[in-house]
């Protein structure tokens, strides 16, 4: 695999992109983001200081990491048109590498979708029953090999009843979704991301497991705050901060819970629950 540290660099050589144009671009893009994503400045039920200082550290972040996707990814493309593509395994790299940085982005505009949602209560749900048994292996089977292709170890221990649970199964997978990210940011390689699920009689739970570097009281407490991040650097450049918040929020839109088990030096666990789907009697 591409050293990631290669693959996500923003220091374009002149001879494969002018980064003048990709910062263009990219304030162009958050620019259009933030006005759907941050509230009107003089809102009346927060002050103008308040306000602006969540603008500033939107734009901030968003400013870094679309930067950091569009650099990438272009220098990648580049590399590629200039003749890495006829080097197979080189041309399997950085399509991997790009593949990396749209999953990246893509994600980091669901979560400013969702986030926006939350704070102004217009988060849609279309709540069905979801059968797990099912869904969840589908879903990890995604995720399997981009987590074994980053050199960490991965577990299933899934054990669920045949009940559905009462869920909105796109806004659960983004749930899952951030919850997986977080554990590959911070597993070091060779360690161990672990998924498990199981039931009671009211409620069905998913928990995913990491081998990280663990947290403090204080991170814990803090942890599911927007732009909280933890003081342990990470395998990869920090993102904008969402990811958790969302989670949460998510979670507790469905009539869920999260918890969240750590020590500093002994990895994380994060566990939601979400309530069966009784059959009618």
């Amino acid at each position: 695999m591409l050293d990631k540290d290669h693959i996500r660099s923003t220091e374009i050589s002149s001879e494969l992109q002018d980064r003048s144009d990709v910062r263009l671009q990219t304030a162009y893009a958050t620019n259009m983001l933030l006005r759907s994503t941050t509230p009107t400045i003089n809102s009346s039920n927060a002050p103008r200081e308040e306000s602006f200082d969540i603008e500033s550290e939107l734009h901030r972040r968003l400013i870094i990491n679309l930067g950091r996707g569009v650099g990438a990814s272009r220098l990648a493309t580049q590399t590629l048109l200039q003749g890495a593509a006829d080097d197979p395994a080189l041309r399997q790299e950085l399509l991997e590498g790009i593949d990396d940085q749209l999953r990246e982005l893509n994600r980091l505009l669901d979560n400013l979708m969702q986030f926006d949602a939350l704070r102004h209560n217009s988060l849609h749900l279309e709540m069905k029953p979801v059968n797990l048994q099912k869904w969840l292996p589908l879903l990890l089977a995604k995720w399997r090999p981009i987590v074994l292709r980053e050199g960490l170890v991965w577990r299933e221990e899934l054990a669920l009843n045949s009940l559905p649970v009462h869920a909105d199964a796109e806004c659960l997978a983004q749930v899952l979704v951030n919850l997986l990210s977080n554990a590959l940011h911070y597993t070091p390689k060779g360690g161990q991301v672990l998924v498990g699920s199981g039931a009671t009689r009211q409620d069905a739970w998913i928990s995913i497991h990491n081998s990280g570097p663990g947290l403090s009281a204080a991170e814990r407490h803090r942890l599911f705050d927007p732009f909280f991040a933890s003081s342990h650097q990470g395998r990869f450049p920090r993102g904008v901060g969402l990811g958790l918040a969302v989670a949460a929020g998510l979670v507790q839109a469905q009539n869920g819970r999260i918890q969240v088990e750590s020590e500093s030096g002994q990895g994380c666990s994060f566990r939601i629950w979400l309530p069966l789907t009784r059959p009618p009697r």
